[in-house]
Order: C-alpha cells, then sequence, then structure tokens
C-alpha cells in the first residue's frame, strides 16, 4: 500500500477543530497529510510547520492561522477563507481551488506568503487583495481573472502565470519576474512595474494607464491594443515597433525624470512591507 493510500486512509472522517486541537496539544503529531476538513474552523491556530499536502481544506475557515512553514502542496482551497493568514515561506506548490463557480474562489486578502512557493498553483478568481507575497514563486501559475489589487509582489517569479483579466491595480511589483506572462485584459492601472522582466509578456488589451514602468524589460511583449496613457516609460525596453501595436491614442507617456503623475494613481512604492 502506497504512502498516500495509507494517508487517505487515516483521515476518512472529517476532523474537527478540537480533533486539531487534541493532536497537537499532545504532541501527536502535525501530520494532516490528505485530512478532510471541509468548513472546518481553524481560525487563528498555530499550524507552522504542518504537513497539509492533499488535505481537503473547501471552505475551511483560516483566518489569521498561522502557517509558516506549512505545507499545503495539492492542497484542496476552494472557498477557503485565509484572509489574514501567515502563510511565510509555505509550500502551495499545485494548490487548487478545485471546484468551480464564483462561491469557490478562495480568500488570502491581506494574507502575507512571502517566499511561499506558489508553482502551478490553480486558483482562478482567487483574492488576494493586499496579500504580501514579495519574492514568492508563482512560476505557471493559474490566476485568471484573480484580484491582486494593492498587493505587494516585489521580486516575486510570475514566469509563464495566467494572468488574463487579472486585477492588479496599485500593484507592487518592482523587479518582479513577469517574462512570458499572460496578462491579457489585465488591469494595471497605477502599479509599479520597475525593472519589472516583461519579455515576452503578453499585454493585450491590458491597462496600464498610469503604471511605473521605468527600465522594465519588455523585449518581444506583445502590446496591441494596451492602454498606456500616462504610463512612465523612461528607460523602459519597448521598441517603437512594440509600442506601435498599442491602441491609437493610448500612448501618452510622462516625460523622463518629471515626477508627475496625471492621474494621480502613483504612490510611493515601498521595495518591501514591513
Amino acid at each position: 500500500m502506497g504512502t498516500n493510500e495509507l494517508a487517505t486512509r487515516r483521515f476518512r472522517t472529517p476532523l474537527t477543530r478540537a480533533d486539531v486541537l487534541h493532536m497537537i496539544a499532545t504532541g501527536k503529531s502535525r501530520d494532516f497529510r490528505y485530512a478532510v476538513l471541509p468548513g472546518a474552523d481553524l481560525s487563528g491556530l498555530d499550524l507552522r510547520g504542518a504537513d497539509l499536502t492533499g488535505a481537503n481544506l473547501e471552505y475551511a475557515n483560516l483566518r489569521g492561522a498561522l502557517l509558516t512553514g506549512a505545507d499545503l502542496s495539492r492542497a484542496r482551497l476552494g472557498g477557503a477563507d485565509l484572509e489574514g493568514a501567515e502563510l511565510s515561506e509555505a509550500l502551495l506548490r499545485n494548490a487548487r481551488a478545485g471546484l468551480s463557480g464564483s462561491s469557490s474562489v478562495p480568500s488570502l486578502r491581506n494574507a502575507t506568503l512571502r517566499h511561499a512557493d506558489l508553482f502551478g498553483v490553480a486558483l482562478p478568481g482567487a483574492d488576494f487583495r493586499g496579500a504580501d507575497l514579495e519574492d514568492a514563486h508563482l512560476e505557471a501559475a493559474n490566476l485568471h481573472g484573480a484580484d491582486l489589487s494593492e498587493a505587494t509582489l516585489n521580486g516575486a517569479s510570475l514566469v509563464d502565470a495566467n494572468l488574463r483579466g487579472a486585477r492588479l491595480d496599485h500593484t507592487y511589483l518592482r523587479g518582479a519576474h513577469l517574462r512570458g506572462a499572460d496578462l491579457a485584459h489585465a488591469s494595471a492601472v497605477g502599479a509599479d512595474l520597475e525593472l519589472a522582466d516583461m519579455v515576452r509578456a503578453n499585454l493585450t488589451h491590458a491597462d496600464l494607464s498610469g503604471a511605473s514602468l521605468r527600465s522594465a524589460a519588455m523585449d518581444g511583449a506583445i502590446l496591441k491594443g494596451a492602454n498606456l496613457r500616462y504610463a512612465d516609460l523612461s528607460r523602459a525596453g519597448p521598441s517603437d515597433s512594440d509600442l506601435g501595436e498599442a491602441s491609437s491614442g493610448n500612448i501618452r507617456p510622462v516625460r523622463p525624470f518629471s515626477g508627475s503623475d496625471p492621474l494621480g494613481t502613483r504612490a510611493s512604492r515601498p521595495h518591501s512591507r514591513g
């Protein structure tokens, strides 16, 4: 019998908050691989370093939970509430919503995910508003339609990520790696993309009005129909031919070093949040 089958059989019945607290308090285990926890109230629990690989956490309440260094790889997070949870250095590789429909959208609003590994995560439509994802790994992630408004993704890797239709308004993406990412129809109004790597990124019909793209690498980026009004493109990489793809009348870059903000959209962007 394989390890995964054994783990699955250990948790054939759903666990309650009391069960989890008892296991932690008695020091028996922090091994919750493939645990059945749909709808469980785990809010505020100390689950640092816990192994929740493949766990069913659909609609679970994890608000304010401590999950630093926890492993949630392949976990089912449909409808889960992780608002304000601490997930720094956590593993969420290939975690997924697991359900269809807007009711299954997980919330990670204001969650801390610094240096977290979310490679290949499938969380379309997820709510990451105000989340701290600095230096997080989101390569090949499916975040189609996700809301990352005002989130911090400085230095994060989103190489080949699916961000079609995502909201990135006023998001901190300084030095982020977006090479080959799909941002078609995404909204990044007033976003800070200074020094970002956007080589070969798909920005078709994306709204980058008022965004800071200073010194961004944009060689080969697809800008067809993109809105670059009042975007700061000083020292940025797009060639004239690349810019020629943007919608007519939608290119009104501010003058280099002007410091102007005609739309009133950009605030000072910190390198990190404390």
